[in-house]
């Protein structure tokens, strides 16, 4: 949520789910110490990105003060908003939930060579064109694993089973350092694999990628998911002799405890994106 350098209101929103019940309020310290009502959605939609003139800057308007008082607030210029504080409430449980995320990836996406307007997705080696039916899944799915990386329920399923923690060397590795791996803040390039020769996922460093039976199914399909964390052991920085990978913590322990949880998650169900129907995905 932002105001724009021409004084318009921006909502961005990249959500699989729709948000329901949202104000947004905004603080202009030459007007206010408080906080006042700029803005009411009965509900924003998945994947919003929405622009629209602020009141302010063609009329003075009445608002509402967090303490209850009613000002008016003089006529504005765009500039003289560019100082503008927002904040956003909502009584929407999914709101709730996606405060309690507390350490987000960032995730961006590449073609790595393929071309999603070919009908086989164009590909290069082992990936093909990413098309957005798969990025909207991948916004599902980290939005899913960053919000349980901090759920209680997940740190006890380590603890409990710390004796199938263990590197390549098949050294053990503490809890404390899985999920300090977990919760690094960390940037991902994400991609579309292409199943022809054999691979179904690949990752390491920054990249990260799926077949897209993996994105469509993460939600349900414990397979589908163990191939999700493999991956994400690579990132982690640990190779195909480790837990990681094929190991425990990707193929038992995380994979279950995802499809176990889904509806825990913020994302809770794939009905939202309904992807495996979607007429954009590869046939």
């Amino acid at each position: 949520m932002a105001v724009t350098e021409e004084g318009k209101l921006h909502a961005r929103f990249y959500s699989p789910r729709k948000l329901s019940n949202v104000l947004i309020k905004m603080k202009l310290p030459q007007v206010s110490s408080e906080y006042f009502d700029l803005a009411y959605f009965d509900s924003i939609p998945a994947f919003c990105d929405f622009y629209e003139e602020i009141p302010l800057i063609e009329r003075s308007v009445m608002c509402r003060t967090e303490s209850g008082k009613v000002i008016e607030i003089s006529k504005k210029t765009a500039a003289e908003l560019s100082g503008a504080v927002l904040k956003i409430e909502s009584d929407d449980p999914f709101w709730a939930k996606l405060q309690e995320i507390k350490h987000g990836w960032n995730i961006y996406w590449d073609l790595y060579g393929g071309d999603p307007e070919k009908e086989d997705g164009g590909p290069v080696g082992n990936w093909m064109g990413i098309r957005p039916v798969h990025c909207r899944e991948s916004v599902a799915l980290f939005l899913n694993f960053t919000y349980m990386i901090d759920m209680p329920e997940h740190e006890q399923i380590l603890r409990d089973n710390a004796d199938q923690l263990y590197d390549d060397n098949k050294q053990p590795v503490k809890v404390e350092a899985v999920l300090q791996q977990m919760r690094t803040a960390r940037t991902l390039q994400v991609g579309l694999v292409y199943p022809g020769n054999g691979i179904i996922g690949l990752g390491g460093g920054s990249a990260f990628g799926s077949y897209q039976q993996g994105w469509f199914e993460h939600y349900f399909n414990a397979y589908a998911c163990s191939v999700m964390f493999h991956e994400l052991g690579h990132v982690m920085g640990y190779g195909h002799n480790s837990s990681f990978t094929y190991g425990p913590w990707a193929e038992k322990l995380m994979n279950n405890f995802y499809v176990n949880n889904i509806k825990n998650m913020p994302i809770d169900s794939k009905n939202y994106l309904n992807s495996a129907q979607n007429p954009h995905r590869y046939q």
